[in-house]
């Protein structure tokens, strides 16, 4: 007889399991994977369905899209499908092993309907590996060669450089302030002179008024020789002229030697042209690959934490026999393919992704990865991580070519700012971060390259250094980084800056000689003129000064006849009084 007691109750359980496994299982491993890729992502992870298989164990994700945590309105990349094959042992041991993935209709950077972004509550990771302190760097190299010569060639150019010039305005001042001194000493002459006619008209008793006539007569005399101190300064003008005449002289010559030798000593630094040209091109394509090595590394270190057990609030695990140990998740291989876009247009992209595991060192395999882009702009990057060692060591290299033209602007507007354009370019290189060590090698090929100046470019610029671009022809530089993330050291060989110094070379030969001509011209003839004019400057002056001492002279001897030649005088004597 039938124990209904006894199968009802073991019925219903066998019931609500199928039920998990056929309606829940799925949506809980669904939502777990949501869950696990949001937090390795830093953006929203949308799976439109999931279906899993047991035997053998299978899992069919269909159409999801992961959001880009830097633009939350595209899609890092979506795709249709993507097919898991599980082992089954491991399975046992509550370990996920994926032996091999297929994954179909990829796209990368496409548009998405609504926003990918986390709410604020949530965690977000961050971006790729960040080199700032490269463009730092680059940032102070920047024009800085082109500042130097500005201001060496503005110092060395200018006309009021020329030590002619200098010279000349020296001594037309000198002469300004010497001329002003003695007109300035002769009006003291007649103010002297004033003051003692003023003795003549002192009232009193003669013998009162012997102190005020002896004063005066002392004045006097000293004004007489005080004068004719006066008119041997002014008699030595024209041999100050002639001397000045000779200073001028020797300063013009000294700006035509000057200016004959000056050609070698602008800084032209090709190192630092080089820098400055090919620096932000170089640090464009470094930083994309370093995003790379940086998401790779966040997102692999992330799987180390990724626990896929589904939780269990009660009952007791079964450990069934086993050979080996793995981690709990471990990825094998995953082939893809799928499409990118650039410009609108779309290109094939196939890749494949080796050995992730959530233990690396348990695992004891490095992750390796490759994608290949096809079309006009071919791009294919090889990624190699190893977690397991005691210092993580992470790897990429890359290859990219276009056949398209590249345009790149490089300066600031206002100032110096360089178009370069390229019709086809090639670059390639790899980096290498061990621990906290970065290495790095970018090769950057341009066959053919042509440099101009933009509009706004300053006419110092437009009229020294657009004639020397045209000396570009083509590039081919390497890129070397060593050091640190903080404190990366950098250098950069290339024949460019070889190319456009010697452009500069001959372009400043032109341009000096030419203003090396105006310039001397401009001394020579600021020399003629004040060597001309000087000397005749200086005689009238003399002639006039000299008048004006005299008349000064004329009139003290005149005020000297009054004093002794006077009533007064004739009544003491003054004369034979004052000598005793």
């Amino acid at each position: 007889m039938l124990r209904w007691s006894y199968l009802v109750p073991r019925v219903l359980i066998a019931t609500i399991i199928w039920a998990f496994f056929a309606f829940g299982f799925d949506p809980l491993l669904r939502y777990e994977l949501v869950s696990t890729g949001e937090s390795i992502i830093g953006a929203k992870v949308d799976v439109a369905s999931l279906a899993t298989r047991f035997s053998p164990p299978e899992l069919r994700l269909s159409h999801v899209e992961v959001a880009d945590p830097r633009r939350t309105n595209d899609n890092l990349f979506d795709f249709g499908e993507l097919r898991v094959r599980l082992a089954g042992d491991p399975l046992l041991h509550r370990e996920y092993v994926i032996k091999e993935a297929t994954l179909d209709g990829l796209r990368v950077n496409a548009d998405r309907l609504s926003d990918g972004s986390l709410d604020p509550t949530e965690d977000s990771a961050g971006e790729g590996m960040d080199l700032g302190p490269l463009r730092r760097q680059l940032e102070l190299v920047g024009l800085r060669w082109y500042d130097d010569l500005v201001a060496v060639a503005k110092k060395e150019l200018d006309p009021g450089s020329l030590e002619t010039v200098q010279v000349a305005n020296a001594v037309e001042e000198e002469w300004k302030t010497r001329i002003d001194d003695l007109k300035l000493r002769i009006d003291e002459l007649q103010e002297r002179i004033d003051g003692m006619q003023d003795v003549t008209r002192v009232k009193g008793k003669p013998l009162e008024q012997l102190d005020a006539y002896a004063r005066a007569s002392d004045d006097l005399k000293q004004l007489l020789i005080d004068s004719n101190q006066l008119k041997d300064e002014i008699q030595q003008l024209p041999a100050l002229a002639r001397r000045d005449v000779a200073r001028i002289d020797q300063a013009r010559r000294n700006d035509t030697e000057r200016l004959r030798r000056r050609i070698s000593q602008l800084p032209l630094n090709g190192e630092e042209i080089a820098k400055s040209l090919l620096g932000p091109q170089m640090h464009e394509r470094l930083q994309t690959l370093a995003n790379w090595m940086g998401w790779t590394r966040r997102y692999i270190e992330a799987g180390k934490e990724v626990e896929p057990a589904l939780p269990v609030s009660r009952g007791q695990w079964i450990e069934f026999p086993r050979q080996g140990r793995y981690p709990k998740f471990v990825l094998q291989s995953l082939r893809l393919t799928g499409e990118a876009r650039h410009d609108g247009q779309p290109f094939a992209i196939t890749g494949q992704v080796n050995e992730v595991s959530s233990d690396p060192q348990l695992y004891g395999r490095p992750t390796t990865w490759q994608f290949s882009v096809a079309g006009p702009d071919p791009f294919s990057v090889n990624g190699h991580s190893d977690l397991s060692l005691s210092q993580p060591v992470h790897e990429i290299t890359f290859d990219w070519r276009t056949d398209r033209p590249t345009v790149a602007t490089i300066g600031r507007d206002g100032k110096l700012a360089v178009r370069m354009t390229a019709p086809t370019m090639t670059c390639g290189g790899w980096v290498r971060l061990d621990g906290d060590q970065l290495s790095c090698q970018l090769k950057l090929r341009q066959p053919t390259l042509s440099a101009t100046l933009t509009e706004s470019s300053e006419d110092f610029a437009q009229q020294w250094i657009a004639p020397a671009l045209t000396s570009i022809h083509e590039t081919d530089a390497t890129l070397f980084v060593t050091g640190t993330l903080i404190d990366p050291q950098w250098k950069i060989e290339s024949d460019l800056g070889r190319q456009v110094a010697s452009g500069f070379q001959q372009v400043l030969l032109t341009q000096i000689d030419t203003t090396r001509a105006r310039l001397i011209a401009r001394a020579e003839s600021i020399a003629q003129e004040k060597m001309a004019v000087l000397p005749g400057f200086a005689n009238q002056h003399t002639q006039f000064l000299l008048a004006e001492v005299t008349s000064r002279e004329s009139r003290a001897k005149q005020v000297t006849t009054k004093l002794t030649g006077g009533q007064l005088g004739e009544k003491l004597n003054l004369d034979r009084l004052l000598r005793r």
